[in-house]
């Protein structure tokens, strides 16, 4: 379904549209007959993301749209700031119909290069209004607009209190630039239920490692937010690893994560996010301006426990929690 096309971090993803639009007065819909130019830029080659553009292409396709016929993509990964300055001058040059944006590295860099006059779609975006991508999620106005990952500090703590009835000391790894606004609200939550939250804010993926090794002996469990500065392949592997020599359960915010040896993770459904994505698009290329199009939130959240870690560090998980989980890893 999908074929190579150009430039060294071009790829192969995705499908769109053909919407000459600037924000300002009526916009038209467009039939399936116009050939569509879709750019995709990718924040970090992970499996949440692919999972969301997993969703948003099946959308898509849903609706008429096929790679050769009436859509031509193109695909970007972020490897460097000189990738980025020729990945701005591409879509500069050939002034697509649409930017699909994943994660928030990926978004930040297509705002801050001031790409007016072409619609912008981002997917896996914790917090666009924190971050400055929109001015509300209600009414995100410019040319964007997209979904968010985000499900509430105090539904992420519960479900940890669900799994831990007991537990006392909770760490977490955060870019403030990043996840600030999602702690602030764990801080919150966590004095309300007894809850001891250790909070240590980096700025640089190499600060990782140290950090872990300094909160590791305070705490009964850490905690992993979806933070690009704290989490990458590399990252991931490193903090699982060293959590579970150290007999610390983990909680991620992914079931790939559960899976890999995180003890539980309450996430998204993340190929529904880029259906949601998807819909946006249709959307937008239906005559609808982004800058009126609400953010939109998951749909759907579901608990993974690892009972084979559980076992392993001696927790023993409580019946109703294995009765009412979404998967369960051995």
């Amino acid at each position: 379904m999908l074929k190579k096309r150009g430039i060294e971090y071009k790829k192969v993803v995705f499908f769109l549209l053909y919407f000459g639009i600037f924000f300002i007065g009526k916009t038209e819909a467009i039939s399936l007959d116009k050939t569509i130019n879709l750019y995709v830029v990718n924040s970090l080659n992970i499996e949440p993301y692919n999972n969301a553009l997993t969703g948003f292409f099946y959308v898509l396709e849903e609706k008429g749209y096929n790679e050769g016929e009436n859509l031509v993509l193109n695909y970007y990964l972020l490897k460097g700031e000189k990738d980025v300055k020729n990945i701005v001058k591409d879509i500069k040059q050939n002034n697509p119909d649409l930017i699909l944006t994943v994660g928030t590295e990926a978004t930040k860099k297509i705002l801050e290069a001031e790409i007016k006059n072409i619609p912008v779609i981002f997917l896996m975006v914790l917090d666009p209004k924190e971050n400055g991508f929109v001015e509300s999620n209600q009414r995100p106005g410019k040319n964007f607009t997209g979904t968010t990952m985000k499900i509430s500090a105090k539904m992420q703590l519960k479900a940890i209190k669900s799994v831990i009835p007991k537990i006392k000391k909770v760490g977490v790894i955060y870019n403030p630039e990043e996840t600030g606004k999602l702690i602030e609200g764990a801080v919150s939550f966590s004095k309300k239920n007894k809850i001891e939250l250790k909070a240590i804010s980096v700025f640089f993926p190499k600060e990782v490692p140290d950090v872990l090794n300094v909160l590791i002996r305070e705490i009964d469990l850490l905690w992993v937010v979806p933070d690009e500065t704290v989490i990458s392949e590399q990252s991931l592997c490193y903090i699982l690893s060293f959590t579970f020599k150290k007999r610390i359960p983990v909680m991620g915010y992914a079931s790939h994560i559960v899976q890999r040896g995180a003890l539980l993770a309450l996430s998204c459904d993340y190929e529904d996010i880029g259906r949601q994505g998807g819909e946006l698009f249709w959307e937008v290329i239906n005559g609808k301006n982004p800058g009126i199009l609400p953010v939109t939130f998951p749909r759907k959240a579901f608990l993974s426990v690892n009972v084979r870690v559980a076992e392993q560090m001696g927790i023993e998980i409580p019946v109703q929690v294995l009765e009412e989980a979404y998967k369960i890893f051995n």
